[in-house]
């Protein structure tokens, strides 16, 4: 990991700054007690904080040694005796003075398709909008309701018609998002809320790795698209929970495909043909030029998350990420579809499955 970021973990006040600072000296963190400021320094300070108590900042970090530095320093205050609650959180900063405004845009976007996901990695205190202080990047409550898709749809036009940093600062005017674009204009950083208060070492390490890959993965697209549709729709809050497909009754899907009429210029469905050398459109906002029916399909392979893959295996990579839409509860649980998609993409790496998932082969 080579990208600058810096932490903030706050903690409650059951232990002093003197202690903290006495324990994080001890095992070689140069540190200063101060006063709350924004200002970025050179070694590590104890502030006040006033939702919690108080807080500890770091200095601008990089690469593996920077995340060392952050393991010890979260050992520390461990052995000082800092708790942390619910009002407790801990913020990463990462640094975005190289990044491009398509950039920018990719990873809010990558955000808006993943938060429901990344709440399940979160106690409910810092779930949807439970926190003030950690509100989601969503335009409504609630996420799980079946509608996260349209919900991204709208938010996704909106990014699209910013033109500069200013316009995005306008769609999230307030600070206290999971996703924090105000810091950009104080210290040209990128700021993720999200996290819950911890001390714990591997959890910040973990978290900070995660987060990274995110912005990463934000720089590398090329485009970043909503969730597909899947066949037959998909609930709204409106719409009855019998127009949702059980999961035994799902096709699989295709690309449904959309062409000018060259009398009307209106777009008709089509589908692939040997005589094709026209714009095609999918219903989720993508654009193919493709001169024959074979170079449509390999366009749509290498849109795909995994490039690699034949047709079949996409559409069964489409169909499992399309089946969160039938209103399932995800509190209990990451969702394994969503999940997939995020091992997809190359955000998180595998681990132990989830009891909850069953075996490798359903």
């Amino acid at each position: 990991m080579s990208r600058r970021f810096g932490v903030e973990i706050e903690f409650l006040s059951t232990i002093t700054k003197e202690q903290a600072v006495t324990s994080l000296r001890a095992a070689g963190i140069r540190v200063e007690s101060s006063y709350y400021t924004h200002d970025t320094t050179p070694h590590w300070k104890v502030v006040t904080d006033g939702s919690c108590g108080l807080e500890l900042v770091s200095p601008v970090l990089e690469g593996e040694a920077g995340l060392e530095e952050v393991r010890i320093a979260a050992t520390a205050l461990e052995s000082a005796g800092a708790q942390v609650d619910k009002r407790c959180g801990l913020h990463v900063h990462f640094d975005a003075r190289g990044m491009k405004l398509k950039s920018i845009k990719n990873l809010f976007k990558l955000w808006l398709k993943f938060e429901d996901v990344l709440d399940t990695f979160q106690p409910p205190s810092r779930r949807g909008s439970a926190n003030r202080y950690c509100q989601t990047n969503l335009p409504t409550e609630p996420i799980g309701a079946g509608d996260h898709r349209g919900q991204c749809s709208r938010m996704f036009r909106k990014i699209d018609a910013c033109v500069t940093i200013e316009e995005m600062k306008a769609l999230y005017p307030c600070r206290y998002r999971k996703l924090n674009i105000q810091s950009y204009f104080r210290h040209q950083t990128l700021e993720v809320r999200h996290h819950s208060g911890t001390t714990c070492p591997e959890k910040i390490t973990h978290w900070v790795r995660l987060m990274a890959r995110l912005f990463d993965t934000a720089e590398a697209a090329a485009t970043v698209r909503n969730r597909p549709q899947p066949p037959g729709g998909y609930r709204t809050r409106d719409e009855p929970p019998e127009m949702v497909l059980p999961s035994r009754q799902w096709r699989q899907p295709r690309k449904i495909l959309h062409r000018p009429c060259q009398k009307t210029g209106r777009l008709i469905p089509t589908m692939p043909n040997e005589t094709m050398n026209t714009e095609y459109h999918t219903t989720d906002g993508a654009t193919f030029h493709a001169t024959d029916a074979t170079d449509l399909m390999t366009q749509l392979r290498a849109d795909s998350f995994n490039p690699e893959a034949d047709l079949p295996s996409y559409c069964r990579a489409t169909a499992r990420a399309s089946k969160m839409q039938t209103g399932k509860t995800h509190r209990e649980w990451p969702p394994r579809d969503l999940v997939e998609d995020l091992l997809a993409s190359g955000l998180i790496a595998t681990g132990p499955r989830h009891p909850a998932w069953g075996t490798s082969n359903d």
